[in-house]
This record gives C-alpha cells, structure tokens and sequence, in this order.
C-alpha cells in the first residue's frame, strides 16, 4: 500500500485518519507521519530555549496519544516563540505541521494559525526550506483553502527555494481537489519535464480530479491507463472512487467500487472505509451509513482517528453522522463522548440538537457523567442559553442541581448586572435557593451595591428570600468599608452576626478610616452586641466581644468607650465591663491595667464580678474532675467522624489545658484526622503516641489509614517509611476483612499516581503481612497499575508470574475484560490459558462470560455461555449480588434476561435470589423492573411472588394483575 502521508496527497476527508499511538500502550501503532514529525523534532540541534523544547516534547506525547493537536498548546507555543525573539528551523516545522493536525478547530482557523506562524518564522528571520513550504501548502490543501499556486510557485522562487516532488504532488492535489483537470494536466507535464516518475499515487490524484469534476467514466479510464503503465491500481484509487460518489450521494456508485476492489483481491483498511464515511452527503441514507460502519475493523485500535473524523464530520455539518461514528468507539472507559459534546458546542450547533445528543449518550450508558461534562463546556464556551438548558433536563432526570452549579454563571456574567439577577431568577424557578457564600463571593461583588433600597428591590424581585440575603449584604457592606449602608441594614432589618464573620478583619479596617467614622463605630458596636451565641445573656456576651476588642486595637476599645455616650446616649453597662475584666484577668494580664485605668466600673460594687471569682476558686476545686469528662466527651464524639467541628473545639479547649492524652484517645483521634483529611493534626497525634508511649501499640488499620492520607498529600516516601516500620507478621488488629480492606483502599489510591516503583516499594514494606494473611489484595496491585498505564504486556506478565510462583490468579476479569475491549484476542488467550493452569476450566470460562459482559461485548457472553452444558448457580448468584451492590442495575436485569434465555438453568431459583437481595433492601423500583423483563421467560416461584406482593404492599404500589391473581386473597390483602 502507497505511504499516503509520505506522499503527501491524502485529501481533507482522509486526514483525520492518520495513525497516531501514546507512548505508553503497545496497542496502536506508529503512523509515518507520526513518527516522521517526532523524528524531526528530536533531531533538532539548534534548540534555543529549553522551555520551547520542553512544550513541543509535550505537544510531540499529545500528538501520538490522540493524533491531534489542539488550539491552546500551538497558541502558547507561538506566544512562547513571539516572547522570546526566535525560532529554530525546527521548531518552525513543527508548528506548521501541528496546524495540520488541529482537527477540533475548522479548516478557516487551521489556515489562518499558518498564517501567523509563516509570518511570525519571516518576521523573526527563520531559516525556512522546501519542507517549510511543503507543509503550508499541506494545510492550504487539506483545508480547501484558496489560493494562487503559480504564486505560492512564485514565492518559493523569490526565496531561492527550489519545489521538490512533493510540492508538486500537493499542487496536483489542489487541483484536483478543485476538479480543476487542466490545471492538474499542467502540474503533471511539469513532472515530466523534470524527470520525476509517474507513479500510483500521481493516478490515484487524477481519479479524484475526475471524480471532483463529475466525470466518473474518465476516472475509472485512470485505471485502465495505469494497468496500461504497469501499475496497479491500490486500494487507496478504489477508495477515492467510492469517495466522489459518496459526495454525490451516489449508493450505488460507492458499492460498485468497493465490489471491484474487492473483485481485484485489493482489501480496504479502516482509514480507507473512514474516507469514505467522511465524504458522504448529507442525502445518503441512514442504513447505509449503518453498513460501512460494520465495515470497520479494531475499532478500539482506531479511536483516535475515528475521534478526529468525528470531529470533520461535525465541521462539515454532518453531526448526525458523527454521532453514529461515535457510538462505534465511545465507551464509560474514555472521553469520547465528551470530545464530541464539546465539538458541536465549539461549532455552534443547536442547544435542543446538543441536548438530545447527551439524553441519548446518557441512555445509552455510554458516559455516566454526561451532563455535568456537558455543562462545564457550555461555561468553556459561553453558551448560556445550553447551559440554562441541560440544568432544567438534570432536573426533570432527577440529577441533583446544586447552588455551586451556578457560580460559574455568575463568573461568566461577572459585568452584565441585568444577566446576574435574570440568573437568580432561574435559580429561584428550578426551585434551587440561594446561600450565604453565593451572596458575598459571586453576586454582590459584581453588581451595583451603594444604594442598599434598589439592591433590596432587586432582591425581591427574584423571589429568594430576602432573609438569607440581608446577612450576607451586611458582612459584605462591612468588609468593603460602606459603613453607612451596614448601619442602615441594622435599622430596618433583622441583622444576624453570623460565626463567620471576622472581627479581626473588620477591627484592622479602622486604621485606615478617612471619614465615617461614627458610622463605622455604630456597625462595631452592634456586632459587638449581636456576635455569639443568643443563649447567653445580652450583657455577658457584650462584655466578651469587648475583651476581644481590647485585644485586637486598645485604642479603638478606648475610643468606643469615650464615645459610646455621646453616640448611643448611654455608658457601657457594669456587667459588660466586668466580664470584659475577667476574661483580660485570666488571658491577658498585661492588658487589665490599660483596661482599668481607662473604665471606672470597679469603684462601684460589681457583684459580678465577686460571683466570677468565687466560681475561680470553685473551678480550681473540681479541675480534675471537668478535665476527666472533657476526655470522656472526645472520647464518646470520636465515634463518630461527622463531629468533627465539636471534636476540633473540644481539642482546642483540652490544648489549652495542656492535657495529657491518653495513647488509647490519641489512637482515636489518629482515625478521625485520616478520617478528615488533616494532615498536620494526624502527624502531630502520631507523634505524641510514639514520643510519649512507646510500648503501645497503635491497630495497623489506622496506619494503613494514615500511610493512604500520605500518599493523598504527595508524600510517598513517608507513606512507604511507616508502612515499613510498624507492619508486623502479626500486627495489631480487630479484625483481617478490615485490614485487607484499608489495604485495598491505600492501593486504590495509589493507582491514580501510575509508579509503578511505589507500588513495588508498599508491597516490600507489606511483605510480613502478606505472608500471613496470603489474600489477592497483595497480589494485584503491580497488575493494576500496568494497566492503568495501559501496559497491558507487563500487566500479563505479572499475571503469569503470579499464577507461576504463588499460585493464585489475581485481576482476571479485568484483564480478560481489557484484552476484550481492546479486541487483542492472542493476548485474551494467553490469559486464559495461563489461568487454566491453576484455576478449572469451568471457572475461568465463567470469568470469561462475566468480561464480556462488562465490555457491553453481550453477544459473545451469550456465545460461551451456550457452549456449556451447565451454569454453576453459584457463580451466577455471585455476579448479580455484585451488579446490584455496584447500583448497576440496568446491567443486572439484562444479565438475568440474558441468563433465562438458556434452557439448562435453573432460571427461578436465581430470579429468587435476586429477588432476595431486592427485597432487603426495599427497593420496589426494581423489583417491578425485574418483573418486567422476565415475565414472559418465566414463571415466578409462589415464595417470589409472595416477597414481591409483600414488598409492593409495604409501599403502597399497584400489584401487576397477573400476580394477584395466582396468589390467594387469604393471605395477602393487596392495595390499589
């Protein structure tokens, strides 16, 4: 087959078909042009900045991962060339040729990026050769962009630079991609005329040529004449022969071609049938369509081309078809489906199509969160009217819609005030309230706040209610120094000082008071009234907000004091200043001679403050016993993680103290900072037990817990270092299902990371208890990790080497599953075979069922399961408890349909069990699903039909008739 890109005549439809493969997967395969570009870029020598290598390295991994290029990384890379003042032949070649793979952008912006670039690798005084010009002209070609070839001829010949092979073939190219034949004639005289031989490829252009100008007798003579000349025609000229009559429209043209083809033993690869699929006209029908679909091979070997036809498609207007295309390749396991949401947004394609497009993605099962990718686009894009949109079908869906979710609205409106309060009243509609934190970080900073009536006005308008946002406007007057308008909301409305609020912050304010100052103290003194907690006495909670403020700013405490007559036409009460005087006298000492010699309450009799002391000596008295049901407190909240504010206060107070925990409370409180993910109070905890009780000996549980939370925080080092050292052969632990549990959990997160040297590091350290407890747990790690490299090779040779020398077949399934997807059937049976060598035959052809299954691959589970003459129902119950633990419930009811269809099963004691579990957990819902779909396989046993009318009754549901009347009356009474 003729090297199309080498050549350099692939037409526009073709390109997205080039072959591109990620460095880390041996299932795809290199592309020429591919490694064509890599090649050149790593054989550049004249780099001239490091960080310009650095992103063209990346842009280079990209490329071969994905077979694209995309618009922000050749943007960054062109500003990074403009910053720095230059350019390296190479780097210029690179870029140019990057352009030609932007497949998510349309052919104008493709064009118009080389443009810039040419001129920016002129500007800057760019070496610039034949292959420079070669690959504009590409673009120029492959985009159907016009131009003037004997100018772009000229050109080159101004700049000495002298056309080569391909220059001229990419010309033919152009004019036939025109159906411009005399001007293809001329191109071809030309490469006579200097000596460069006729070959396939030159035909191969002559039949698109033909074909573009709607002479299809005299491109099937180009046949003819290349036998003539002795060559043979390729599957590359009935290709482009069954493209022309794709873009005609002509079905019976395109069959025609491809039986010849077929006729002449020429087999078509899946980038020939692609061409074909992106060339159709809009008039070809459907089922069509459907039929050269089939025609793909190893569709999951393609992906990446068949994404970046999708994506043509959608350029050329062709979004239903692409979306058939997508369906080919698109699985939960990838971002197809995302991609080809995020293409028509980028298009502009209708919102209703766009949304359809997602319910039947969703559906499908095809992308689980569709919707919520979906909506990050829209905001990406600024498509608002989409945006509104897919929230009210999560709505009608019953997928929860939260407040957060209109924040980025509100970013995007961030300076049209009118779209920010028509945001809020759709907030309102789909029934969603406003909070506290929407008010003061993403709505009243951006709009119009200095007249507090017509904000409230606003306000009422959306229908929130105005409660929950007077609060928030009143921190936010404060913070922002509108004084006046904070005070004005305290005169005409229920101000609440929420815990929240920072006293700090608004004390520091006043020291850069120009005006307003009375303001500002009238604001001061009501939160100082009304911060707290509303069960204490007014007064009590006064005089504590005051001793803060003496801490914070004494002069400001001072001016308050003198002023506080004058402002509010009294004195600042006794009580307050005797608790105020208290607290000074306990925390602060060095401040209550200040706080004396300023105030006068103390000449006068303060029976508070005698009751204060007298409690003094009291506390001191029964100090012990309120320290011992302090720690008896932590201890009974420590059971429970979900109180972790009254935990964090109750361990200040403790601190303050300077209690001496006990190791079994510091063990607890270990958990519940793994629990919560803080860091720092875990460590320290950890610490204080092996500093100040070295003979106890923490449950390894909670270090396993606490090695995971290391990893989370990037500290893989330490996560391997305590593993290492408290793990025993026989360490400290409620129970083995627990540690084998927090073992999995530290893995699970361990995969995301993709070392493969820390995992082998956690298993070293874990070797003592692996031996003891001898589980699967400690054998699949390294397998997993492989594969989530997608190193599938290694993956099965960790396989082998467990299944060799431990005995033990870990990941099975998975693997099975992923060979399966990846349709690689040697590796599949090399699998098997392996597994077979320890594990029965019947077991692992069940595996085998239940991986197929997984990958949707449902007809070829059907396949081995009627190749077995019996189905241990073992194996079948155990695979639907694990389908409805996991919530998939849709998978289980076609699995249990899939089941039934086989005579050899005991169908009714499995739809049993099912039932069974159903029935625990009272979900009518599926039950009556179940139902549903295997009515007619079935006949329900008397105790099945029993359970499912006891359940239905229980939660007052219609009982399908059917049922009723098989069971008796007596013994149930069954409600409408």
């Amino acid at each position: 087959m003729v090297n199309r890109d080498l050549c350099f005549i692939n037409q526009s439809a073709i390109n997205p078909v080039s072959r591109y493969r990620c460095l880390t997967t041996d299932v795809q395969r290199y592309s020429n042009s591919a490694v064509k570009i890599n090649v050149e870029f790593k054989n550049s020598t004249d780099a001239t900045a490091n960080n310009i290598d650095s992103v063209l390295s990346e842009l280079d991994f990209s490329i071969r991962r994905t077979g694209r290029s995309t618009k922000r990384t050749v943007e960054n890379i062109l500003s990074m060339i403009e910053k720095h003042g230059s350019a390296t032949d190479d780097h210029g070649l690179f870029l140019l040729r990057s352009c030609a793979l932007m497949y998510g952008e349309k052919p104008a912006y493709r064009c118009e990026t080389a443009k810039r670039i040419w001129e920016k690798l002129h500007e800057l005084n760019s070496q610039i050769d034949v292959r420079h010009y070669n690959s504009l002209l590409k673009i120029f070609t492959n985009c159907n962009h016009e131009f003037s070839a004997p100018e772009f001829l000229a050109s080159m010949e101004k700049s000495k630079v002298e056309p080569n092979k391909i220059t001229y073939l990419l010309l033919m190219q152009k004019y036939c991609n025109d159906g411009d034949l005399d001007g293809a004639s001329e191109i071809l005289e030309c490469l006579k005329e200097k000596g460069i031989s006729i070959n396939v490829s030159v035909f191969n252009l002559l039949i698109k040529g033909y074909m573009k100008a709607n002479d299809v007798s005299g491109a099937k003579n180009i046949l003819v004449v290349m036998k003539s000349a002795g060559l043979s025609p390729n599957a590359e000229s009935y290709a482009n022969l069954a493209c022309g009559h794709a873009a005609n429209g002509n079905v019976d043209g395109i069959k025609s071609a491809l039986q010849d083809a077929k006729n002449n033993d020429i087999v078509l690869s899946s980038e020939d049938y692609l061409s074909i699929i992106t060339s159709l006209s809009s008039t070809v029908c459907s089922d069509y369509l459907n039929e050269l679909l089939t025609m793909l091979q190893n569709v999951h070997v393609w992906r990446s081309e068949i994404m970046n036809a999708v994506m043509e498609l959608i350029h050329k207007g062709s979004d239903e078809n692409a979306f058939k295309l997508l369906l080919t390749v698109a699985s939960p396991e990838n971002y197809c489906a995302t991609n080809f949401v995020k293409q028509l947004i980028k298009c502009q394609i209708p919102f209703g199509k766009i949304i359809e497009y997602c319910k039947k993605i969703s559906d499908l099962g095809i992308h689980d969160y569709i919707f919520m990718n979906t909506q990050k686009a829209a905001i990406e894009f600024g498509n608002m009217d989409l945006l509104f949109a897919l929230l009210e079908v999560k709505i009608e869906k019953g997928i929860s819609v939260r407040t957060h979710d209109f924040h980025p609205i509100f970013f995007y409106y961030k300076d049209k005030e009118e779209s920010i309060w028509l945001t809020l009243k759709k907030m309102y509609q789909f029934g969603i309230p406003s909070d506290f934190n929407t008010y003061t970080n993403w709505i009243f900073p951006t709009v119009s706040t200095a007249n507090p009536k017509t904000l409230i006005s606003n306000l009422q308008e959306t229908r929130h209610s105005l409660m929950m946002a007077i609060d928030p406007l009143f921190e936010f007057y404060c913070y922002k120094g509108q004084f006046e308008n904070a005070y004005s909301l305290t005169e005409g409305y229920p101000v609440c000082i929420l815990p929240s609020f920072n006293l700090e912050r608004f004390v520091s304010m006043y020291n850069y008071i120009q005006t307003n100052q009375k303001a500002y103290l009238k604001v001061l003194n009501y939160v100082l009234k009304n911060m707290g907690l509303y069960s204490q006495n007014a007064e009590i909670r006064y005089g504590k907000n005051l001793a803060k403020l003496v801490q914070l700013n004494p002069s400001l405490f001072k001016t308050l004091y003198l002023k506080h007559n004058e402002l509010f036409g009294c004195s600042l009460s006794n009580k307050s200043l005797g608790m105020c005087s208290d607290i000074l006298r306990s925390y602060n000492p060095k401040l209550l001679d200040y706080f004396l010699n300023l105030t006068t309450f103390e000449k006068i009799s303060n029976p508070v403050m005698e009751e204060n002391k007298l409690n003094s000596l009291k506390g001191k008295v029964v100090q012990i016993h309120e320290k011992k049901r302090m720690i008896d407190n932590l201890t009974f909240l420590l059971k429970n993680p979900n109180n972790a504010s009254k935990i964090n206060e109750l361990k200040e107070e403790l601190d303050k103290l300077e209690i001496q925990y006990p190791p079994i409370l510091l063990s607890k409180l270990l958990y519940f900072y793994c629990c919560i993910g803080h860091f720092e109070g875990a460590k320290q905890a950890l610490e204080n037990l092996k500093e100040n009780h070295t003979a106890f000996e923490i449950d390894f549980a909670i270090i396993i817990d606490y090695a995971t939370m290391l990893i989370k925080f990037s500290k893989l080092d330490e996560a391997v270092d305590v593993i290492k050292m408290e793990c025993k052969p026989h360490p400290n632990f409620a129970k083995q299902e627990t540690v084998l549990q927090r073992v999995k959990q530290l893995f699970n997160v361990t995969y995301d990371i993709g070392s493969v040297e820390l995992v082998q590091n956690l298993l070293s350290s874990f070797l003592p208890l692996s031996r003891n407890l001898k589980s699967n747990i400690f054998y699949e790690p390294l397998i997993k990790v492989h594969l989530h490299r997608n190193d599938l090779d290694s993956a099965i040779e960790e396989f082998e080497k467990c299944v060799k020398n431990f005995q033990v077949a870990p990941c099975l399934r998975i693997l099975m599953k992923r060979c399966i997807i990846l349709g690689n059937l040697k590796k599949l049976e090399m699998v098997m075979e392996t597994a077979i060598c320890l594990k029965d035959k019947q077991v692992v052809l069940w595996e085998l069922i239940c991986a197929f299954f997984d990958a949707k691959k449902k007809s070829e589970a059907l396949k081995v399961l009627e190749s077995r003459n019996n189905i241990d129902a073992h194996h079948v119950e155990e695979y639907c408890t694990q389908l409805y633990d996991q919530g998939r419930i849709s998978d289980l009811l076609e699995f249990i349909v899939l089941i039934c269809s086989r005579g050899n099963t005991d169908k009714e004691k499995i739809v049993s069990t099912v039932f069974t579990l159903i029935d625990n957990k009272n979900d009518f819902k599926t039950a009556l699903d179940l139902y549903g779909a295997t009515k007619n396989l079935l006949e329900w046993r008397d105790t099945t039909k029993r359970l499912f009318l006891d359940l239905l009754s229980r939660n007052e549901q219609q009982v399908p008739l059917n049922v009723s009347e098989n069971i008796s009356s007596k013994d149930f009474v069954i409600s409408a």
